[in-house]
């Protein structure tokens, strides 16, 4: 029998415990932003407040 420690490959998922979800992130430097920013604080790229992507009238 394989150690589920040893090898956590092995160990079955949770049921009860979401997904994890991915953190929202500068699609042009990849820092890491709050959701309702409107600009990158690294890069001051505009962001979409909703979501942290990049603002539909960005240019790139």
């Amino acid at each position: 029998m394989t150690d589920p420690v040893a090898n956590p490959a092995t160990v079955p998922a949770e049921p009860d415990r979401p997904a994890a979800v991915a953190a929202p992130h500068c699609s042009k430097c990849g820092e890491g932003v709050s959701a309702g920013q409107r600009f990158c604080t690294a890069c001051g790229h505009p962001l979409d407040a909703a979501s942290g992507a990049p603002h539909p009238d960005a240019t790139a």
